[in-house]
């Protein structure tokens, strides 16, 4: 793991407004108290993923449990294959606590890009990310 200075941090690349019927096609969330959305898991079939920073008018705030890994236990088969295959993910700015297990046995997966303001992180096991090239952490956690 790595943590990239200041100077030379991994940029999340900004996401353009997506609708809402788009993005549920990509992603299961919910919204939490307070306002905000937290993020249940990653649909899509793209293995270089930018979490959107916001969902309609809602910011994402919270990566749930699980929300990238191929052992959540609500995946279809199809999802749960496509999961092993994510090489890149990267957190945008916002999202201020990512939930346990949120990469677990994602085992190519070799970026993750942390935001800055992350607050929380739950627990992360690398060892099952043979792949893994970096964290790249903007943040202060």
């Amino acid at each position: 793991m790595q943590k990239v200075p200041s100077k030379d941090q991994k940029k999340v690349p900004e996401t353009s407004v997506i609708p809402v019927s788009e993005l549920r096609k990509h992603w299961k969330y919910e919204k939490i108290e307070g306002g905000g959305v937290r993020i249940l898991g990653y649909k899509g079939a793209e293995t270089q993923v930018v979490v959107p920073s916001k969902i309609g008018k809602e910011p994402v705030k919270e990566i749930g449990h699980h929300a990238f890994s191929p052992d959540a236990s609500y995946l279809t088969s199809e999802i749960r294959e496509r999961r092993k295959h994510l090489v890149s993910i990267a957190i945008p700015k916002g999202v201020v606590k990512i939930g346990a297990g949120a990469f677990c046995n994602c085992s190519n997966l070799a970026e993750i890009i942390l935001p800055e303001g992350l607050k929380q992180i739950g627990f992360i096991d690398l060892n099952w990310i043979t792949g893994m090239q970096g964290v790249f952490c903007n943040c202060k956690c």
